[in-house]
């Protein structure tokens, strides 16, 4: 056999005019399987179609049939063999184009050791396999298809049949087998017998997130069940049929179709038997609500989780914890914190005896804790989660700590270590294929890449999240993608596109019933407003932000909208208004870093502007002094851009100047065009330079900035 770099000097000699060769030498390779004589057929093939060789089509398109004479010639060669040694190979193609010498001695009756013998010699005399680890191969599927094509029906039938009882008896509790003894009961012809399998494999390939597989065999087992069920309704096939559906319904779910999931589901309670299959009633009940949660149905979610409840069993301990989980994750999307508090309370208890759900429930306990701003309770619990659910083989609820530990971290500051864990939550979510939990990672992204100012990465990750959730309806999500559309818009200078971003978050989460999400959106309207000088209009957003973050206890939001009150009173020229607000912000402890730096940045540029450059220069020193990395990232233009002011106020001018031509090194007109604009206008507002000549061109630089990227609603005074 040739190596895949042998069969590529191979092609580059042999077909020396062939466009796109890489993409052809790899179709060789999988072609041949490094045959060299196949290889040859392909080539001699290939240089008789040039419309192949011009590269107007792609290797992985070309059609390739093996020619006629290579399947004589292996015909040919099988003609040559006994008796005993046809049927061992024929058998053998039957199991498939991988077999072991274990369920060939089972079928044929004979020992394991003088199969293993005589397979051997096979090896050694025809070519025709190999020995590959613990099994064989045959060394080409053009070997395999000629036996298995030249078996009668009935034999090939009955060979089937005999590997499909073996494999039946022998492979119990071997999920990862099932398909293989669905396979052989349905060439045997024995398609009832065929259904069980086909649903374990079906379940098994979706709890491997195999989502194509899991389709395929659950689908075909569906079509058989159905067939059963309409000529006998009272036989086993409704219960089949009630799983299948089942399986289907959590299938269709995890790929964000959550309308399709919950009629499959209430499809799959259809076939349940009144007073005997109440478990299974429990089990489908909560199973239907989680869909319909996540399709924004919230109250008829909340009436599947009382049906559920009604109907578990007292003994049932860990349906019930699992039904009080569910619950909770829609008290909090209510922001019903007590009484999502108390489900999961309640949900602990009863699954002490279950690690994996009690797991569930705790990590379910730390979102509580993100959405109330109590980051540092939260940091505990998802890193407890993320450290144990790797041993709990559960790669969906790692995803989740992860993402929610991120999401944490940044809040704290901490944004390296926020990045890796989005980045490593969302190579999880990929591979587990739950569509709305990776658009919620990649939105998580765009949030920290558009603070970090990368605005082409960020505005990547949004459009693919938002086309994921379009896709699955997700009205709260979307809501939460406007929100983040909003972010990134306003990071941009785009405030007007910013502002109507935000808008429409807040009629969605208004519709979606996520009061804590609606007060976020407010709040950045309200903000944005006053960016824009429109400090009458922010009246409004800013109070109903507040008034929400009040009535649900969002304690981090209170101290935003005092911040966001008080720099409204300073535009209002309220400065004993402002100052108190400002005080009651900074005396509260229960922000996040972040947002008291905020705090701290916008008291600042107040006092700036009231003169007062003694208290800045000490406050500013003391922040400054403790913290262990300055300028904080994620607030690191504005904290600069007003050390420079505080510079040129200061009359430090060599200083400022040389601040202010860093920032704006650091600031491109291509990528940062905003944050110049803005450094342009504090430049001249300082009056730093040193010749009217030079003010005059950044004078010019700023209206030709302002006037390409679209700043219209900036005032720039005289």
């Amino acid at each position: 056999r040739l190596s895949e770099d042998s069969v590529a000097s191979v092609v580059e000699v042999g077909l020396p005019n062939l466009t796109g060769r890489e993409g052809a030498s790899e179709r060789l390779f999988r072609e041949s399987r490094g045959n060299p004589f196949i290889l040859s057929e392909l080539l001699e093939n290939l240089r008789s179609r040039p419309e192949l060789l011009s590269g107007k089509s792609r290797a992985e398109d070309w059609d390739l049939p093996l020619p006629e004479r290579l399947q004589d010639l292996v015909a040919l060669r099988l003609s040559a063999l006994d008796e005993d040694e046809r049927e061992l190979l024929d058998l053998a193609a039957v199991e498939g184009e991988a077999f072991t010498a274990e369920v060939l001695a089972a079928v044929l009756g004979d020992r394991k050791l003088r199969v293993l013998r005589r397979l051997q010699v096979l090896q050694r005399k025809t070519r025709l396999i190999q020995a590959a680890e613990r099994r064989f191969l045959f060394d080409h599927a053009l070997v395999h298809r000629v036996l298995y094509e030249a078996l009668s029906d009935e034999l090939r039938e009955e060979y089937h049949l005999m590997v499909a009882e073996h494999l039946a008896g022998s492979v119990s509790g071997q999920p990862d087998m099932a398909a293989a003894v669905a396979r052989h009961f349905t060439g045997a012809g024995e398609r009832r017998r065929a259904l069980p399998f086909l649903l374990e494999a079906g379940r098994h390939a979706r709890r491997l997130y195999a989502h194509h597989e899991a389709h395929r065999h659950l689908e075909a087992a569906r079509e058989q069940a159905d067939l059963w069920w309409l000529e006998d309704p009272v036989s086993e096939a409704a219960a089949l049929r009630r799983d299948i559906l089942r399986e289907l319904g959590e299938l269709a779910a995890t790929e964000g179709d959550y309308d399709h999931s919950q009629k499959l589901l209430s499809g799959a309670r259809e076939l349940l038997t009144p007073g005997i299959d109440d478990d299974l009633r429990t089990e489908l009940c909560r199973l239907r609500g989680e869909s319909l949660y996540f399709a924004g149905r919230n109250e008829e979610a909340a009436a599947e989780f009382e049906v559920a409840l009604a109907t578990a069993s007292e003994g049932d301990r860990r349906q019930r914890a699992l039904v009080l989980r569910s619950r909770a994750r829609l008290e909090l999307r209510e922001n019903r914190w007590d009484d999502a508090l108390r489900s999961c309370d309640e949900a602990r208890l009863l699954a002490e005896a279950f690690p994996g759900e009690a797991l569930a429930i705790r990590h379910t306990m730390g979102l509580i804790q993100l959405r109330r701003g109590e980051l540092v309770a939260a940091r505990e619990i998802f890193d407890e989660v993320n450290d144990e659910a790797p041993r709990q083989e559960d790669d969906s609820l790692h995803a989740a700590s992860l993402a929610n530990l991120g999401i944490v971290l940044w809040r704290l500051g901490d944004h390296e270590e926020a990045m890796e864990r989005l980045e490593e939550s969302l190579s999880l979510r990929r591979k587990t294929g739950y569509l709305t939990e990776i658009a919620k990672v990649l939105t998580n992204l765009s949030i920290a890449r558009t603070q970090r100012g990368e605005l082409d990465a960020a505005r990547h990750l949004l459009t693919e999240a938002q086309g994921m959730k379009r896709r699955i309806g997700e009205a709260e999500g979307l809501a939460h993608g406007e929100n983040s559309l909003g972010n990134l818009e306003n990071r941009a200078g785009r405030l007007p596109t910013a502002l109507e971003h935000y808008r429409r978050a807040a009629d969605l989460h208004s519709e979606a019933g996520n009061r804590a999400g609606a007060a976020v959106a407010l709040h950045n309207m309200g903000e944005v407003m006053l960016d824009m000088n429109k400090v009458a209009e922010a009246e409004v957003p800013l109070a109903r932000s507040r008034a929400l973050r009040e009535e649900l206890d969002l304690r981090e939001g209170q101290v935003s909208s005092l911040r966001a009150q008080a720099r409204r009173a300073a535009l209002l020229n309220e400065p004993t208004r402002a100052r108190e607000l400002f005080e009651t912000a900074r005396a509260r402890k229960d922000a996040s870093p972040i947002e008291m730096l905020k705090v701290e940045l916008n008291c600042l540029q107040f006092l700036l502007a009231s003169d007062e450059l003694k208290l800045v220069r000490e406050n500013l020193d003391t922040l400054v002094a403790s913290s262990d990395r300055w300028p904080p990232e994620g607030l690191s233009f504005e904290y600069t851009l007003l050390e420079a002011q505080l510079l040129s106020a200061e009359e430090r001018g060599v200083e400022a100047r040389e601040l202010f031509a860093k920032i704006l090194e650091g600031a491109s007109p291509e990528k940062e065009p905003y944050l110049r604009v803005r450094t342009l206008v504090k430049a001249l507002q300082c009056k730093l330079c040193s010749d009217s000549q030079e003010a005059e061109a950044l004078g010019q630089e700023l209206l030709a900035l302002r006037k390409l990227h679209n700043f219209h609603w900036l005032d720039i005074p005289e």
